[in-house]
């Protein structure tokens, strides 16, 4: 492998290690938003609420989520002169 490919400042095979854990860390955040549905029944109980007051946060947390992603989407990448 060339020496001059590197990943996150690192040669190539050190760096891309940093790729399996930050997809790890995005499918852990990804995971928690989907298993709000398991604590939802519970918080409606333990707090006296509706179906649509324990949705809101959900519905925020989905809502921001769409917004940065578009947001990051849409930003134009940064020019690297050599």
């Amino acid at each position: 492998m060339n020496e001059s490919v590197r990943a996150f400042g690192l040669k190539a095979e050190k760096g891309r290690w940093i790729y399996i854990l930050i997809g790890f860390i995005i499918n852990l955040c990804l995971g928690s938003v989907y298993s709000w549905s398991v604590f939802r029944k519970p918080l409606e109980e333990l707090f006296s609420v509706g179906a649509t007051q324990s949705g809101l946060p959900y519905l925020l947390l989905l809502a921001l989520v769409g917004i940065v992603l578009a947001i990051t989407l849409l930003k134009p990448p940064r020019r690297q002169d050599d």
